[in-house]
């Protein structure tokens, strides 16, 4: 799913989607500072840029960009992990990162 909002991370799928039809909107890496109550591995996995740029220098994510000074993306991990667990994988991303999608 491409994401259509002016905000390129935010999600436009009501919360109770993911546990209604057995899906999981996959957590991005990001490189920004975690916020007060953010849990590593709920929302977003976050990593410093120097890691990021090593994983994204080798092809360890299916999708990136860069936002407000900070990288988000989507690893082919996390969706293996998904997938195993058996359920649909989605990804919310924002349209100025298709042309990284490999």
């Amino acid at each position: 799913m491409v994401n259509c909002s002016v905000y390129p991370y935010s999600s436009v799928l009501p919360c109770n989607y993911t546990k209604i039809h057995n899906c999981f909107i996959c957590c991005a890496d990001t490189t920004r500072e975690k916020q007060a109550g953010e849990v590593d591995g709920e929302l977003y996995y976050f990593t410093t840029q120097e890691q990021m740029l090593k994983d994204i220098a080798n092809n360890q994510f299916i999708e990136y960009g860069q936002f407000d000074g900070n990288y988000y993306g989507t690893k082919f991990d996390t969706i293996r992990q998904c997938i195993r667990s058996g359920r649909m994988c989605i990804l919310d991303i924002s349209p100025q990162v298709v042309p990284t999608w490999h």
